[in-house]
């Protein structure tokens, strides 16, 4: 298990794609070394916490801090507005990197959104996806929501976790089933073909119309 490594080294290797970053540290961010020999603008990661969600992930809380050298300006200023310093301007830097690198984070895991949509809809469910795509299940949830895809309720997220696909997928194939049902088939053989129970069969065909 090799989890907390992982992570810092794909928040440093962010941090390496950025133009503005000079260093990269990690620690907790109040003992953060303001050595002159350090090359600024700096990048600290400070992981606050982590929590087991389950058998094999484990999520983290982090603090990421950019840092700059402030400089003061020595010559007298009239306009007390914007100060004796460059504090806006090490300001608007340091939010700009953060900014670039948050984003990079949600890009990587929102290339892969039709992706997910396409598993969840095949029975996946969000724990599952979350532990392929290395990410907390609200995060999967977010982007099933996002994308307009109604979310299982626990009687239909435990079918798929038997392989039987859901009610309301069968009713597009209604028609089908049907034919069968009508041929002669019984709701083992149709549940059996169609990836469902027998009971699903059953109470689908009832709704409809009584069964012969």
């Amino acid at each position: 298990m090799n989890h907390y490594s992982e992570l810092l080294r794909y928040i440093k290797q962010l941090g390496e794609q950025d133009d503005f970053i000079h260093t990269i540290t990690q620690g907790n961010t109040s003992d953060f070394d303001l050595d002159k020999s350090n090359i600024f603008p700096v990048l600290n990661v400070d992981v606050l916490n982590a929590g087991f969600t389950n058998g094999k992930m484990i999520s983290f809380d982090l603090e990421i801090a950019c840092m700059d050298i402030r400089d003061n300006n020595k010559e007298t200023r009239e306009d007390k507005f914007w100060k004796q310093d460059n504090e806006v301007d090490n300001l608007n830097e340091m939010l700009a990197s953060l900014n670039r690198i948050w984003f990079k984070l949600l890009q990587d895991i929102e290339d892969k959104k039709h992706q997910i949509i396409e598993e969840y809809n095949k029975g996946t469910g969000p724990h599952n996806l979350g532990k392929k795509y290395e990410c907390h299940p609200d995060v999967i949830k977010r982007i099933l929501k996002e994308g307009n895809i109604t979310l299982r309720t626990r009687s239909e997220s435990q079918k798929c976790r038997k392989g039987e696909i859901r009610r309301k997928d069968l009713y597009v194939r209604l028609s089908e089933i049907e034919l069968l049902y009508s041929q002669g088939m019984n709701y083992t053989q149709l549940g059996k073909m169609f990836n469902t129970s027998d009971v699903q069969i059953k109470n689908l065909l009832t709704k409809v119309k009584k069964p012969h």
